[in-house]
């Protein structure tokens, strides 16, 4: 149960810092939005462009600000669920917003490729390419013909007086 406990912590504060980072794509998405409005009604009023590509921009600014609300009501939801693993209310806890910098770990060049042999999803894509090989086996085996024999033996007679004769075998 605290395993389980500890997972959804750390799942739920993982998405909540891809949340971040989302979200401040989409503010600085909605920054240039907002440039280039002002750049199209410019344009507008000088009679470059026309009405559709005005209400075009204005269409994608709102659609982007609408991401955005999206964004940081599913934020306020995971906070919330945070607060609850934690067991604190949700009123006053408060996460604050930070960008998760991730750093890949640096692969010694002396390392042996024997272990590589070892990771899980290595070892699961031999796997699979062994059964995919196999299948490949069973379908190479279905363009050759079937060839079957089969026999049966009995008697046969048209009346029953005469069905065990040695003349009504077949």
């Amino acid at each position: 149960m605290l395993l389980t406990l500890q997972a959804d912590l750390a799942r739920n504060y993982f998405q909540i810092r891809a949340l971040d980072k989302d979200i401040d794509i989409v503010d600085r998405t909605v920054r240039l939005r907002e440039e280039s409005l002002r750049m199209i009604e410019s344009r507008f009023k000088n009679g470059y462009t026309g009405k559709l590509d005005l209400e075009r921009a204005k269409t994608e600014l709102a659609s982007t600000q609408a991401e955005g609300a999206a964004l940081r009501k599913t934020r306020g939801a995971l906070e919330n669920s945070l607060a609850v693993l934690l067991g604190k209310p949700a009123s006053d806890f408060s996460l604050a917003s930070a960008n998760l910098t991730t750093k890949v770990p640096g692969i010694a060049p002396s390392l042996p490729s024997s272990l590589l042999e070892r990771r899980p999803d290595v070892a699961a894509a031999e796997r699979r390419m062994a059964s995919a090989n196999a299948r490949i086996g069973v379908a190479e085996a279905a363009f050759f013909p079937t060839i079957r024999l089969s026999g049966s033996a009995g008697y046969q007679s048209g009346e029953a007086s005469s069905l065990l004769d040695w003349n009504s075998r077949v």
